[in-house]
């Protein structure tokens, strides 16, 4: 008699992530490339798994700065299920770096890690980082997707910290465009 109401899925939505820049810890501006990067690599990597969506690192830097938003609220405006943010502080030749993974539905922290490590440790932390994600979210993903992830990522690039270290502030002045382009092509160079 009435209209026909339209049918709802009840086919449970992929699992879908955020990942901020990461704040440096001791306000250091000069070494904000370095949070910002290391989120970049692991953000990189996680979108690589299938059956996970990640937003678009554009779309996580447009909140950055912006720490009077809720979680659950970010989480909605990106369009993701969940939201991983961290710090870190780089102090000579260590670092330290405190993530946490949160649900969007209802604000609850899925999983938490404190990594003190060398600097040059770095590539070893982004992927133990990565795999840790998506062990938490292993009941979200399908099951052989989630088994098949138990493989080492493999990090494109070098392994010379020096380089990596450019290559961070390279792209952090690159982004921002303006006077900071020509310091970034000597960066890259």
């Amino acid at each position: 008699e009435g209209a026909a109401q339209p049918r709802t899925s009840l086919a449970p939505t992929p699992p879908s992530l955020a990942v901020l820049p990461f704040d440096d810890i001791a306000g250091d501006t000069t070494d904000a490339y370095f949070g910002e990067g290391i989120a970049d690599e692991i953000a990189a990597a996680l979108s690589k798994v299938e059956g996970l969506r990640v937003a678009s690192r554009t779309s996580a830097a447009a909140f950055r700065a912006n720490h009077a938003v809720d979680v659950r609220e970010l989480g909605r405006r990106l369009g993701v299920s969940t939201v991983l943010e961290g710090r870190v502080r780089r102090a000579g030749d260590r670092m330290r770096l405190t993530l946490q993974l949160t649900s969007v539905g209802d604000g609850m922290t899925l999983w938490s890690e404190v990594y003190e490590r060398q600097v040059r440790d770095v590539f070893q932390v982004q992927d133990e980082v990565a795999r840790a994600v998506v062990g938490a979210l292993r009941a979200r993903l399908p099951g052989a997707v989630a088994a098949q992830y138990d493989r080492r990522v493999s990090w494109l690039g070098t392994t010379n910290l020096d380089a990596y270290d450019l290559y961070l502030r390279a792209n952090y002045l690159l982004e921002r465009r303006g006077s900071g382009v020509a310091k970034a092509v000597e960066y890259f160079e």
